[in-house]
């Protein structure tokens, strides 16, 4: 619409400039522009638009095929850099729950042992018996497996609550 605007003020300003030349100086007053002048303007910005909007579209589709002309050997597929949306991203942004300092895995039973942790903090694996998928829904998960994961989740809060209360209380 900007560029419709800034035409029909230049068609205005060349009329005006037109009118008063031949009327020497008498005031004009201000003629509406023709519609069918002001329909091939707007037709005209319109056409612009799209040509410009194709052009961009046809700059970014180069980029999306590869061009292989007959007979061009190719020695191994393309490397893709991009990673799909659900990758693990390795060290790029810290993620919940990766540090090796947590007060969770201290005090689980299941986690293993880094070698900067101590001895004495760290609790050995469990035996090879297999689990129950602990991701998703709790609502999915069997009964017994699910309150023992709520009585975990309670007793950790817990833990945590008593150790703010102690940091209040020392200063």
């Amino acid at each position: 619409k900007n560029e419709i605007d800034e035409l029909l003020k230049e068609k205005r300003k060349n009329r005006d400039k037109s009118n008063v030349s031949r009327n020497k100086g008498k005031e004009n007053p201000g003629k509406p522009l023709d519609p069918e002048v002001a329909k091939k303007l707007i037709k005209q910005a319109i056409k612009e638009d799209k040509e410009e909007k194709s052009h961009q579209n046809h700059d970014l589709e180069e980029y999306k095929h590869d061009i292989v002309r007959f007979g061009e050997i190719v020695h191994a597929p393309p490397i893709i850099t991009a990673l799909p949306r659900r990758a693990e991203k390795f060290e790029t942004v810290p993620r919940p729950g990766k540090k090796a300092n947590l007060l969770l895995k201290t005090l689980l039973p299941n986690t293993k042992c880094d070698q900067g942790q101590l001895e004495s903090k760290c609790k050995s694996v469990s035996s090879k018996v297999e689990k129950v998928s602990l991701s998703g829904k709790r609502k999915k998960l069997p009964v017994a497996t699910r309150k023992m994961i709520e009585d975990e989740q309670s007793k950790f809060i817990e833990i945590y609550r008593n150790m703010k209360k102690k940091q209040v209380l020392a200063s």
